[in-house]
């Protein structure tokens, strides 16, 4: 939105879809077809809306009673491109689409409307075991060992885990959830943790793996371990860099509950696709100096400041 000499004014996108204060406002951002709607005239007005236009700029309509300054512009930014991997099905080629066609937008939920995220007490967590271990084995990027290669033997070894980390203080477990088409909740995603303080016993799978620093961060009660983040694929390979990706939002929304300055997570090495996914969502390896454990050691820590 531009107003009389120019300047801008006000501007909706994917961050911030409504101004109300200037009475603007976008819908489906992430959709095929954005929609854009005005009401500069203030008050109760209908919103008066037009589709995304090829140009990349909206002139709304001069309402009755606005006056005679000339109409003010809304500044409508370019669709977002879909995300594309090499396991999709279809999308563009390696060097994008061609100049001038259109964009290929993502089809899937608006970010601005994602999923809803909030803790469980331990009662909720007892009766919705099961269905933790089914979204466990559903989304678990861990390769399956021969020993233990069926969906109900993983499911039963999570809840233990699971279990025997809800004894710790100060634990806590996120979901995520969204509504189906019938209005009903399905669980999407969970992350859950516990801090860890230096006049406790420390998290058994680090023994060996913590560098000084961080061991003084554990002493003030700052350190908080982030033991599981269970996401759809999607959520692992697209749009990991982004504020709003789900996984991103449950290991942000668990630190800040319990003002940890570090996280620490631990990743088996022969795990890639899970050490991939947490790289991408800015989880960073200890330098080669600082680390406790031999660079041959099974697992690997990871810290997330």
């Amino acid at each position: 939105m531009f107003d009389e000499n120019g300047r801008v004014a006000s501007t909706v996108d994917q961050s911030r879809t409504v101004d109300p204060a200037v009475g603007l406002r976008s819908t489906g951002v992430l959709s095929a077809k954005p929609v854009f709607g005005q009401r500069t005239q203030g008050g109760t007005a209908p919103w008066q809306t037009t589709a995304n236009p090829r140009t990349g700029r909206y002139e709304p309509a001069r309402s009755a009673g606005v006056g005679s300054k000339a109409p003010r512009a809304l500044r409508v930014p370019a669709p977002a491109p879909a995300p594309f991997s090499a396991n999709d099905d279809a999308g563009p080629g390696p060097s994008g689409p061609e100049q001038g066609s259109p964009m290929t937008v993502n089809k899937g939920p608006s970010p601005e409307k994602g999923e809803l995220v909030r803790p469980l007490t331990r009662c909720q967590i007892d009766d919705r075991m099961q269905e933790l271990g089914e979204l466990y084995t559903n989304t678990s990027a861990r390769q399956v060992r021969a020993s233990d290669a069926s969906g109900q033997g993983r499911s039963a070894v999570f809840r233990r885990r699971l279990a025997g980390h809800m004894r710790r203080p100060g634990f806590e477990l996120l979901v995520a959830e969204t509504a189906g088409p019938s209005g009903a909740t399905g669980l999407t995603a969970c992350a859950y943790g516990f801090p860890v303080r230096g006049d406790r016993p420390w998290w058994e799978d680090t023994d060996g793996y913590l560098s000084e620093s961080l061991l003084r961060v554990a002493a003030v009660g700052r350190l908080f371990v982030i033991a599981d983040i269970l996401v759809e694929r999607r959520v692992r390979i697209r749009d990991q860099g982004r504020e709003w990706n789900l996984a991103r939002r449950l290991q942000k929304r668990l630190l800040s509950d319990h003002a940890a300055a570090i996280g620490v997570t631990m990743v088996d090495r022969d795990h890639a696709d899970m050490l991939e996914a947490l790289l991408s969502w800015g989880w960073r390896c200890l330098p080669a100096d600082t680390r406790q454990a031999s660079p041959l050691a099974p697992g690997r820590l990871l810290v997330l400041r």
